[in-house]
């Protein structure tokens, strides 16, 4: 019998024991009689009901914990990302931006779940389109699950980069020389973003394009700079520098959009899931501990 530890994401991210029972006496009947297991307690929390443990092949006991058989739907497993406490304690300080809390008083990872379809308003000139392209390509390749392209029409877009004096695409940014606004769901994933820049405080291609690329970098994750890196690193709040966007702006998107962490939780819960992934591989390093991102 084989037992694997892993984190269950279930539309949103919970800490659970998630395990795979495997027969292997009878290899035929193996992939029938595979099976997903999660803690009785977590099953309770996810479907807001006890199980029924009537039938004995609802579930297993395993050294005196109750595991519960689910069925998981489309399911994606990727082994736990771990990171050093220095590299988090940076990535929690642009990553949880207490500039805007729920109603529970948290801060929560915001993510663009869908691919990115960004237009830009006709007053945006070629040479500023094709900075941005350049720019969007950089910082995403090899980013898992950010994608991003670009649209002409504007019914097909769910980004839009403007400048004043063009239609006002955002209420919310009709007074702002320089500002991107973004929604989300319930789930914390980036559903709509804008861009708006006034031409007259930016008045060269320049300044357009250094500001546009900070801009549209912190709204891929509501992100928010710090003074703890450099000046030239787009994450720092530092502007007496050129901006660069260096190997470790690249370590924090690619984290960020990484499957092997949760998405859309709370600095608690992020903190609570890596601390248990640390004493899990301390204590069962021979077990492995994984994401396992499911839709159902």
């Amino acid at each position: 019998m084989k037992h694997v530890v892993t984190i269950l994401i279930c539309l949103f991210c919970l800490n659970a024991t998630f395990a795979q029972h495997h027969n292997t006496k009878n290899s035929k009947s193996n992939h029938e009689q595979s099976k997903s297991y999660i803690m009785i307690d977590d099953y309770r929390e996810v479907y807001k009901k006890s199980p029924d443990l009537k039938d004995s092949a609802n579930y297993m006991v395993v050294q005196g914990d109750t595991l519960i058989a689910i069925s998981s739907g489309k399911k994606r497993s990727i082994p736990f990302e771990y990171k050093d406490e220095n590299f988090l304690n940076i990535y929690k300080t642009v990553a949880f931006n207490g500039n805007y809390k729920n109603k529970d008083g948290k801060s929560y990872l915001k993510y663009w779940k869908t691919g990115l379809k960004i237009y830009f308003s006709e007053s945006v000139s070629s040479s500023t389109q094709k900075s941005l392209k350049k720019f969007a390509k950089e910082i995403s390749e090899g980013v898992d699950s950010l994608n991003i392209s670009f649209v002409n029409d504007i019914n097909k877009a769910n980004y839009i980069i403007y400048f004043n004096g063009d239609f006002e695409y955002n209420p919310n940014l009709e007074k702002s020389d320089a500002e991107y606004y973004i929604n989300w769901n319930g789930k914390n994933q980036i559903t709509k973003g804008f861009i708006k820049l006034n031409r007259t405080v930016y008045f060269n291609e320049t300044l357009i394009n250094e500001k546009m690329q900070q801009l549209f970098l912190e709204s891929l994750g509501y992100f928010k700079t710090t003074n703890k890196l450099n000046c030239n690193s787009f994450f720092s709040n530092c502007n007496d520098s050129e901006k660069k966007f260096g190997a470790l702006d690249k370590e924090i998107l690619k984290y960020h959009y990484s499957y092997g962490i949760c998405k859309g939780i709370d600095e608690e819960t992020f903190d609570s899931l890596h601390e248990k992934a640390k004493n899990h591989k301390k204590n069962h390093p021979e077990i492995p501990y994984s994401v396992v991102h499911i839709e159902q």
